[in-house]
């Protein structure tokens, strides 16, 4: 497993393996062994491809890890991710960007990655939604919930239903 003091990149690779795991016992390690190490470019390069990986607590590791870079580290990756090939990886700066919105201290990278954002092109439906939640453009699920009737249908309007008599003859050849 991993080792207490990781000096070599394959130890290093192990760790974060380890802290990528599902194994909650290898969780537990690399996180006594994670805040004592200080992170290198490669090491920031090795973790940025971790993207790809899909489990939830992989992804929501890497974010923690990212926010938590300086901000070089974490503009020059958030843009390889956002203009990466593969969707995963485009997603995961996506999401980089959107947590990095509500940060105030780190609102001078955000301004930054907006410009590459923008410039994101074939891209896919949940991406676009993804985009126009970042840039708080078409936000019409939220303009549709503060309208009466919810867009549906316009409440003022009065209608009356016709009434409806019922033939008794018909009901008892049934």
């Amino acid at each position: 497993m991993a080792v207490w003091n990781p000096v070599t990149e394959e130890q290093r690779h192990v760790l974060f393996q380890a802290a990528l795991s599902r194994n909650s016992d290898y969780n537990e390690i690399a996180d006594l062994i994670m805040p004592r190490i200080k992170l290198e470019d490669a090491d920031y390069e090795y973790l940025k491809g971790c993207f790809r990986l899909k489990g939830s607590y992989a992804r929501e590791y890497l974010y923690e890890l990212f926010l938590k870079a300086p901000d070089n580290i974490l503009l020059k990756t958030t843009q390889d991710l956002l203009k990466a090939k593969k969707k995963e990886m485009r997603m995961a700066g996506l999401e980089l960007v959107k947590r990095l919105k509500t940060e105030e201290s780190r609102q001078a990278v955000y301004n930054l990655l907006l410009s590459t954002v923008r410039l994101m092109d074939k891209l896919t439906p949940e991406e676009e939604i993804v985009i126009q939640g970042i840039l708080d453009q078409g936000n019409a699920a939220g303009n549709i919930l503060n309208q009466p009737g919810y867009g549906i249908y316009d409440p003022n309007i009065t209608t009356t239903l016709p009434v409806v008599y019922c033939d008794i003859n018909f009901i008892k050849r049934l």
